[in-house]
């Protein structure tokens, strides 16, 4: 008897081990953890890296909408306040986040890494490795990626009673368009300096 007892003691302790509290930040990333302390300022948690360590970590209670312990309700930190910007209830700040979430898993720019990748490679190339009109290619198509319109596909929104919500919209081309300008600038610049050193090494006379 004082057998099963001592394997069932160690299998709710293996359970507790293993449960998994969440943290919503306002940025819209979905943190899987475990909450050691939200006492403070700040939430201390653990997280499971790559690599599958455990590292701490910490986040300031401003920068969360919510956290979500394993077998509680959800604790919402975000409150509506206009004088300080919170212009969106806490439902609008709900669905606002899910664009946010979308995006960051979903939206592709891999075409905009590898125009900005190739055409700056060519243009550095073509401008015998000079370095102003290498330069200029890289800041002038990360500039322009704060213009086009940030189409959203269906397959990229998980809830789909978000698809014509205009919030929603906002939230996620605030992370797209984000990505994109950082792909842009990663693309070119890798481009720019790869012309340039094809350039100086290209084995025929200059």
């Amino acid at each position: 008897m004082r057998k099963y007892i001592a394997l069932s003691i160690l299998f709710c302790l293996c359970l507790t081990g293993f449960a998994q509290d969440q943290i919503l930040t306002m940025s819209g990333r979905q943190i899987e953890c475990r909450i050691i302390d939200d006492e403070g300022f700040e939430v201390i948690y653990d997280f499971t890296s790559k690599h599958d360590k455990t590292k701490r970590a910490s986040l300031h209670k401003s920068e969360l909408f919510s956290i979500t312990k394993q077998g509680e309700a959800e604790f919402v930190f975000y409150t509506q306040d206009t004088e300080f910007g919170d212009w969106l209830s806490e439902e609008e700040m709900r669905v606002y986040i899910a664009g946010q979430c979308d995006a960051r898993e979903k939206y592709k720019t891999q075409s905009t890494f590898a125009l900005g990748l190739g055409a700056a490679r060519f243009l550095a190339f073509a401008a015998s490795g000079g370095l102003i009109l290498s330069v200029a290619f890289p800041v002038v198509y990360s500039v322009f990626q704060l213009l086009p319109y940030i189409r959203i596909k269906q397959e990229t929104i998980s809830n789909l009673d978000h698809q014509h919500n205009e919030v929603y919209a906002l939230g996620y081309e605030r992370v797209a368009r984000t990505r994109k300008v950082v792909s842009a600038l990663a693309g070119s610049a890798m481009g720019m300096i790869g012309g340039i050193v094809y350039y100086l090494v290209a084995p025929f006379e200059k």
